[in-house]
């Protein structure tokens, strides 16, 4: 009974489970699509971005896929602390791992170790101790149950930095050592990078300061910059969402930068800053580039470069401005930086306020703000105020554990004693200024941070050293085998010189026939230029003889068609004047040519240079003879009209003619101010000769032309260009 209703339940559910199976991979494409679409889309498009993960949530929900599920609310919380929103970011780690909850096999699942570890960064950056560790424990337990290397290496990592100032110094390098042991097992760099730089920070922040272990924590992370897969590491959202570690470079740049900064080594400071710089710059990542490059502007400021520190400020707010929308952004070091700056134009409030700016961001931490506060008071004889400030100093300066910073504290103490009237006080404070300059710069300390980067750089030259030998194995190997074939080059080698012979036979052949050929065009050139001068002065004997033929004649009619005759030959005798004296071709700047052309009939009736307005507007001024000619002789008809009929009545006449490209079409219109036309006389006029003459010339060009009267006559010409 029980198998005969199992086989009907089977039989039952065969059309739905037919139908899932035939939804679920189209589904499947169209969620990853959308969750690959929000990759493309930066921290800039937020709004965009949350909708398309959001809808890519709700699909993978209805299509019942948890391990989506789980994947894509790490991601999105992975975008939350790229844009600094860690509350966010950790309730949607909370929201993903609530769809694991009673999930055993996604519990099993890398991804949810996966999203465990990111739970654990995001309460680690709220300052959330005890969760951060609780998550790394669960994700430490589960990693070694499933032989999970790579998260077993990131919840060492994880217990280390939360337990910097609890456990002592020992045991969390140990557990850093740990995590680095561990990573060297797996293929994926990140972990390893993650161990490194966590150790370099946590060796450079601890009290007893160690230089050269955090230099040398440091270069080994720079070791592992030239991997391909550091730089190219794609993440398939739809597959798996693990911890990488981003930009190393640029964290490794800034890093070195910071640890020669409190060394006061500011020039190997600057020069690695300034490649971290660089770095972001090279990955358009302009958005948070102030972050860093303020961080220069600040050790600029030690070396007293107004200049420098001045741009780097000034580029830094267009940035914070153009991308954040607002110039008032939490950083210290850029804050710190207007406060330099104001302080040396000699504006006291103004730098006042930038440095007690910054001590607010840092909110009672140590900052070099407090030390420029101190020199500010001291210098502009508030005395009072600079005695609060030394108070705080002396409660926070020392247990910096930097050298740096306790020189040059020492150093403005010794200013403020001399300000208060106290030279026992002011050579104390001097003299302990060179003694921490002589800790600063002990050959001890030297020599053990530069034999780290010396070794470094040895195993540079042994690698590249290691490279060139097997270079030079390789290349005997050739030596040897090309021997077999020293004939077959040989012969080769004489085909060749007889090929270059007749190559370059062929070249100097190919030289003689282009200065012929370059002669020739002289010639040709010339020539044009003798046949356009005497087109032109042919013309202008025409115009010659119909001027003195219109002087004989004593009828009106008659005189003023020899007159417009001549007014077209005139016309055309300027385009062939222009194309010998301008440049030799076949085309005619119309610019000039309009313009001679409007101001010649301008002033043969009796008007002045400010009656005509010529605008040529084109890609290319210049257009062909063929095209030239009908456009002057229309110009010449139109304008002539207007001068001869439009302003009988009209005080201040103008007549207006403009040429532009609308697409492939060229535009010619010729306008004026005067009395307009009769339109119970416009069809007549179409009769005379000189409208036909244009008609003509629209035809020639097979253009259209419109006429219409708007504050006087306004002639439309429109041709394909």
């Amino acid at each position: 009974m029980n198998w005969v209703r199992l086989v009907h339940i089977f039989i039952f559910s065969l059309p739905f489970c037919f139908a899932y199976a035939q939804a679920k991979p189209a589904d499947s494409v169209a969620v990853i699509q959308l969750i690959s679409q929000s990759g493309k889309l930066g921290a800039k498009n937020k709004q965009a971005q949350d909708s398309v993960i959001g809808a890519a949530i709700k699909l993978a929900a209805a299509i019942n896929r948890p391990d989506y599920l789980l994947r894509f609310y790490n991601y999105w919380s992975f975008q939350r602390v790229v844009q600094n929103e860690f509350r966010e970011a950790i309730s949607l780690c909370r929201k993903g791992m609530a769809v694991a909850k009673n999930n055993t096999n996604l519990q099993q699942n890398v991804s949810y170790r996966d999203i465990l570890a990111h739970a654990a960064m995001c309460y680690f950056y709220t300052g959330e101790r005890d969760s951060s560790l609780y998550w790394t424990k669960t994700l430490k337990e589960l990693s070694q149950k499933h032989s999970d290397n790579f998260n077993l290496s990131i919840a060492y990592v994880f217990e280390a930095i939360n337990n910097v100032h609890v456990l002592p110094d020992e045991t969390v390098i140990a557990l850093f050592d740990t995590a680095a042991v561990i990573a060297q097992k797996t293929t994926n760099l990140h972990d390893d990078a993650l161990a490194l730089y966590n150790k370099g920070y946590f060796l450079q922040d601890k009290k007893q300061k160690d230089w050269p272990g955090a230099v040398s924590a440091y270069i080994a992370l720079k070791n592992l910059i030239a991997d391909e897969t550091m730089e190219e590491y794609q993440v398939k959202v739809h597959e798996r969402v693990p911890f990488w570690f981003r930009n190393v470079k640029l964290t490794l740049y800034g890093s070195l930068a910071i640890v020669y900064y409190y060394l006061a080594n500011l020039d190997d400071a600057c020069y690695y800053q300034e490649l971290a710089y660089r770095e972001q710059v090279q990955r358009n990542n302009y958005m948070y580039l102030p972050y860093g490059w303020s961080t220069l502007a600040e050790i600029e400021t030690f070396r007293n470069d107004y200049g420098k520190v001045k741009h780097i400020y000034d580029s830094c707010i267009v940035l914070l401005k153009q991308y954040h929308e607002t110039a008032d952004v939490p950083i210290p070091s850029l804050y710190f930086a207007r406060g330099w700056l104001y302080e040396q134009e000699k504006n006291t409030a103004q730098a006042e306020q930038s440095y007690k700016k910054v001590m607010d961001i840092t909110q009672g931490g140590f900052h070099p703000a407090a030390l420029a506060l101190l020199r500010l008071y001291t210098n502009t004889r508030q005395l009072h105020k600079a005695t609060l400030t030394k108070r705080n100093l002396d409660s926070i300066v020392d247990k910096t554990g930097l050298l740096f910073f306790q020189a040059e504290y020492s150093k403005e103490l010794a200013g403020y004693f001399m300000a208060m009237g106290d030279k026992a006080g002011a050579l104390n404070a001097q003299l302990q200024y060179y003694r921490y300059k002589d800790s600063l710069n002990t050959t001890a300390r030297y020599y053990m941070v530069k034999e780290v980067e010396t070794k470094f750089k040895t195993g540079e030259k042994e690698q590249q050293l290691a490279i060139a030998n097997e270079k030079q194995r390789l290349q005997q190997k050739l030596l040897k085998e090309s021997r077999q074939r020293i004939w077959i080059l040989s012969g080769a080698i004489v085909l060749l010189t007889c090929l270059a012979i007749a190559l370059y036979r062929i070249y100097k052949t190919k030289q003689k026939q282009t200065r012929l050929l370059a002669l020739k065009n002289q010639q040709i050139e010339t020539l044009m230029r003798e046949l356009h001068h005497r087109v032109k002065n042919n013309l202008q004997v025409v115009s010659s003889l119909l001027n003195l033929q219109s002087n004989r004649i004593e009828d009106d009619t008659a005189r003023d068609a020899l007159e417009q005759g001549k007014s077209r030959v005139d016309a055309m005798a300027m385009i062939h004047q222009k194309l010998y004296m301008d440049e030799v071709g076949a085309s005619i700047n119309m610019t000039d040519y309009l313009q001679s052309l409007c101001l010649s009939l301008a002033a043969s009736y009796g008007h002045d240079s400010s009656t005509v307005e010529v605008d040529v507007s084109l890609p290319d001024t210049k257009i062909d003879i063929d095209k030239a000619i009908p456009v002057g002789l229309m110009v010449n008809e139109l304008v002539t009209n207007a001068f001869k009929y439009a302003f009988s009545n009209t005080a201040a006449p103008r007549v207006m003619v403009r040429m532009n490209q609308e697409g492939g079409k060229v535009k010619l219109i010729v306008a004026d101010n005067g009395s307009g036309f009769d339109p119970a006389l416009i069809g007549r006029k179409k009769e005379s000769f000189g409208m036909k003459l244009v008609n003509m010339l629209v035809s020639q060009l097979k253009g259209e032309m419109t006429i219409e009267q708007n504050n006087g006559a306004v002639f439309t010409v429109i041709y394909k260009s």
